[in-house]
Parts: structure tokens; C-alpha cells; sequence
């Protein structure tokens, strides 16, 4: 099985307790440059269509800042046209998926008493609502560190499933405050360009690499 290199040089695997210290240390840092990687994707998601590609975009930066490289503006294009076809199935799958699962089940749930059979349906779409959830945090870091789509959504099924807290909390912080900011735009709009995005997501993949490094150590040795 595919074994993405998701370490960095300078960023290794962080033991628990010294965690907090490490997140503060990346955000105050690399606080303006993941101002300028939350604008630049900011001002591209305008026109909606390109939403996908410039949320996959602002991913693979902020994972290359998390491994502890030098990131550019200029790197914006570049990984913005790399991952432009799967940036669609990508999204899909850690963004709307949940979002159009959960709101299928409350419209089922509150049918149930007119229509008993419907009760499968919503269970079905909270079980899907609850695994998007749960794999959403996982599947940017693999599908930008190169792992085919399908293959990043069955792993990043696994490890959410494996790590079910860390991953709740991991989408809860990256796409939870990002739906919340949508959700009161154009107020929203200064949110979005200080770093709503960004720093967000920086936080979501913060949580989830010793899942991923963890995954990428134990795959070399047991061939996953």
C-alpha cells in the first residue's frame, strides 16, 4: 500500500504534554504567512467554482508549514493546479458530505412517525454523517501528500474510525468554525481574511499528525 511521506525535517512527531507549546510556537512564527495563505485562498474561493481547488491549495501549504518548510505565496499556483480535478471529490467527501448527511437525517427523523420506514434512512445517513466526520481530518493531508482519492477516503475512514475523538475534534476546529463563518457572511468577511481559514486548518492537521505519522511509521513495517 502507498506510504505518503507525511513528516517534515524540521517538525517531527510531538509527545503529548509538549503539544500545546509546540501549536504556539507554528502559530506565532508562521502567524503572517498563514495570513497571507488564508487571504490568497480567500480572495480565489470568490468566483465558488474554484472553492475546491483553493480550499485543497491552502491545505497542502499549511500542511507543507506544519513540516516545517518555507512557504510562498508563488506555492499557491502550483498546488492549486496539481490537485484541481480530485479538489472536487476531496471536498465532497470532508465538506459537504457531512453537512448534506446530517440535514437527510433530521429531514427523515422528523417524518418517522408518518413513515416508520424511514427510521433506516435516518440511521443510515447519521452513520454516513458520522463517518464523514470522523475521516474528513485525514483526507487532505493524504490526498495532498500524493495518495489516490479513493485510497485516502478508505484510510482516512480507518484512522477516524481508530482515533475517533482526536478526529471529531480535529473537524470540529477546521471545518466547524469555517461552516460558522459562512454562515454569518459578509460579517464573517474580516474573520476570513485575518485567518479564518487557515489557521483553522493548521490547528485540524496539528491534531491529527501523530495519527498520520504513526499510520506512515507502522506502514513500513507491517506493509500497510
Amino acid at each position: 500500500m502507498f506510504k505518503p511521506d507525511l513528516s517534515g525535517e524540521d517538525r517531527e512527531d510531538t509527545p503529548a504534554r509538549e503539544a500545546p507549546a509546540r501549536l504556539s510556537e507554528i502559530l506565532t512564527y508562521d502567524c503572517f504567512t498563514l495570513v497571507r495563505i488564508g487571504l490568497l485562498t480567500f480572495l480565489v474561493m470568490v468566483p465558488l467554482i474554484t472553492i475546491p481547488p483553493a480550499y485543497m491549495a491552502m491545505n497542502a501549504l499549511v500542511r507543507q508549514v506544519l513540516q516545517g518548510k518555507v512557504v510562498r505565496c508563488r506555492d499557491f499556483w502550483p498546488a492549486f493546479k496539481t490537485g484541481f480535478l480530485r479538489s472536487y471529490g476531496a471536498f465532497f467527501v470532508a465538506v459537504l458530505l457531512p453537512v448534506l448527511a446530517l440535514a437527510c437525517a433530521v429531514f427523515y427523523a422528523g417524518r418517522v412517525e408518518e413513515q416508520p420506514l424511514l427510521f433506516a434512512l435516518c440511521v443510515f445517513s447519521i452513520l454516513i454523517f458520522a463517518l464523514s466526520v470522523l475521516a474528513a481530518p485525514h483526507l487532505y493531508p493524504l490526498t495532498t501528500a500524493g495518495v489516490p482519492l479513493a485510497q485516502a477516503v478508505r484510510e482516512s475512514v480507518l484512522l477516524g474510525c481508530a482515533n475517533p475523538l482526536r478526529a471529531f475534534f480535529a473537524t470540529l476546529i477546521h471545518n466547524g468554525l469555517m461552516l460558522f463563518g459562512v454562515a454569518f457572511l459578509p460579517l464573517s468577511v474580516p474573520y476570513f481574511l485575518l485567518g479564518g481559514l487557515s489557521v483553522p486548518c493548521l490547528i485540524g492537521q496539528f491534531l491529527v499528525r501523530p495519527v498520520l505519522l504513526r499510520y506512515r511509521s507502522e506502514g513500513e513495517d507491517t506493509g500497510l
